[in-house]
């Protein structure tokens, strides 16, 4: 059973749900990246920046692949690759390490998820 649904926006043509443990985002084509914690995720140096609280990690990391792309007006090649479609992997690569820079700088300063 999914926990808690906490927030839900558009973003870019993509829709983003995010729950207490799990995150959705459907692509403009319909397309499902479903997100939740795994325990490998814990040795990530951004879990240090979480405090080792997953959940917090993941409700953040794929909507904000949906948020930054369409606030630079791009489509998101990282969560194209994540849903098997055609992607640049050099431009997904960008894309991943600018999420985590954001979510990393969001962390420090305990900054919640920006709205769309």
């Amino acid at each position: 059973m999914r926990s808690k649904l906490l927030s839900e926006f558009r973003a870019g043509g993509m829709h983003v749900t995010v729950g207490e443990d799990w995150t959705c985002v459907r692509l403009p084509d319909g397309q499902e990246i479903h997100g939740a914690p795994f325990p490998e995720q814990a040795e990530f140096p951004l879990a240090k920046i979480y405090h080792g609280n997953l959940n917090a990690m993941c409700r953040q990391h794929d909507p904000l692949h949906a948020l930054l792309c369409a606030w630079i007006g791009v489509p998101s090649h990282s969560l194209q690759q994540a849903a098997g479609l055609p992607a640049d992997p050099e431009l997904a690569a960008y894309e991943e390490e600018a999420v985590i820079a954001v979510q990393a700088l969001l962390r420090a300063h305990c900054a919640p998820l920006p709205r769309p």
